[in-house]
């Protein structure tokens, strides 16, 4: 049952004069309302329903009207949840629908259990509202939660209340390892990265590769033992015309040019005469240059005889190595001193007698009337001149010593003899290892 309410009219009499009386009226639930009218009939105040709400206030005198109705909020019975909160905070108390003025004075405290717990408090507002205007108080607008409210989360790793799935720091997926993803999940992160992108199932490492696909420049191609590298053995290739054979450890080797070989049309050092002029093929197989020799050839037997340093010439033949070019005349002990300063040593009578060269080449020779030995190769051997080697003749005090002859005869050839010589004469000598 609503409460009566008094409400002051005023009333035209027989004169016209107003008097005023003073009637009942239905205020809203919860409150009070007084209303008035002037110059005509009217009702009194309208049923204004405050109900309940979480902020409740005291409203204050409702606004003066022509001819329409006019009222009043009324006290709100009921107040919100309090809560625990420690802070309060002040909001506007209501709003108005026409034409009037309004002091705005509202109060509230916040609180709460925990996070977003329930709001409470007061709130009021009041207003003078013209001709024709009502007053509709509305409740404040609700505070914060206040600080300190309600029960703390035992902060994770984190530092959100979640229960993490898996420790931040712990290894994940082989070489993974999880790291937060904001403050309540963590994700399984690669710790896989600049020269060592990739990660070995095998071992849980990090490393260059597994795979040749996982070699990207083209000069390390190939992925051995977790390492980009060049090659994989046994591979070969040319580097232009210089051959290569791939290391058990994926590197090049570069090997010997040879004739025949990645383009390569002759053998480095490989001596031949062209035109009388002595010449050896440069170190591209390609080229040739001089020998080091001025003197003209006219004898040669191409490829046999390889200069293998400037003053060293190697006979593929026999293997021998022969100092180059010669030397002048001396007596045996100095000659042998000489050789084996270069580590070498006098010649014996077959050494000697294997740099006549024979078959086609001997033939050819014969024809040009040349000795049959190669003159790129030996520029100061020529026939008649004798050449210490290194045997003792059967003549006690006495060396024997070489010598070349030819060519003569039908057809021209070429030989050789020795014969015998004090060893304090003054003879040619070659070195040999």
């Amino acid at each position: 049952m609503r409460p009566r309410h008094w409400a002051l009219v005023w009333a035209l009499c027989g004169s016209g004069c107003l008097l005023p009386t003073l009637e009942q009226a239905d205020g809203g639930q919860g409150g009070r309302a007084q209303v008035s009218t002037i110059g005509g009939d009217t009702n009194a105040g309208g049923d204004n329903q405050s109900g309940t709400a979480s902020l409740g206030g005291n409203v204050g005198l409702g606004g003066v009207s022509g001819s329409n109705e006019a009222g009043e909020a009324g006290n709100v019975s009921e107040v919100g949840q309090g809560g625990s909160g420690a802070e309060s905070g002040s909001a506007v108390g209501g709003s108005f629908d026409a034409g009037g003025v309004s002091a705005v004075a509202g109060h509230r405290d916040v609180g709460g259990a925990g996070s977003g717990g329930s709001l409470g408090g007061t709130a009021a507002a009041s207003g003078i509202a013209g001709a024709g205007g009502a007053v509709s108080g509305s409740a404040g607008t609700a505070g914060a939660s206040g600080k300190g409210g309600g029960a703390n989360c035992s902060q994770n790793l984190c530092t959100g209340c979640s229960v993490l799935a898996n420790k931040p720091g712990d290894s994940c997926a082989g070489c993974g390892k999880y790291t937060c993803d904001g403050s309540e999940a963590v994700t399984c992160q690669s710790t896989c990265g600049g020269t060592k992108p990739v990660c070995d199932s095998g071992t849980n490492t990090c490393v260059t590769c597994t795979q040749d696909n996982d070699c990207k420049t083209t000069s390390l191609p190939v992925c051995l033992a977790n390492t980009c590298v060049a090659c994989r053995s046994p591979a070969a290739s040319c580097q232009g015309t210089t051959p290569r054979k791939c290391n058990t450890s994926g590197g090049w080797d570069d090997q010997s040019v040879v004739a025949g070989t990645c383009g390569a049309t002759c053998t480095p050092g490989a001596l031949t005469c062209k035109t009388a002029v002595a010449q050896q093929c440069a170190s591209n197989g390609v080229d040739q240059i001089s020998s080091g020799s001025t003197t003209p050839c006219n004898c040669s037997a191409p490829g046999r005889y390889i200069k293998v340093a400037s003053d060293v010439v190697l006979d593929t033949q026999t293997g021998l190595r022969w100092d180059f070019p010669g030397h002048a005349a001396d007596n045996y002990a100095n000659a042998s001193a000489v050789c084996a300063n270069k580590g070498m040593h006098v010649p014996t009578v077959a050494q000697l007698t294997g740099l006549l060269l024979t078959g086609s080449v001997a033939t050819a020779c014969g024809q040009a009337v040349s000795l049959a030995v190669d003159s790129v190769a030996f520029p100061s051997i020529t026939a008649g001149p004798r050449y210490w080697t290194n045997q003792v003749e059967g003549i006690p005090g006495f060396m024997l010593v070489f010598y070349f002859w030819g060519p003569s005869g039908t057809p021209p050839t070429s030989g050789s003899g020795t014969t015998e010589r004090r060893p304090d004469e003054l003879v040619a000598y070659l070195c040999v290892k």
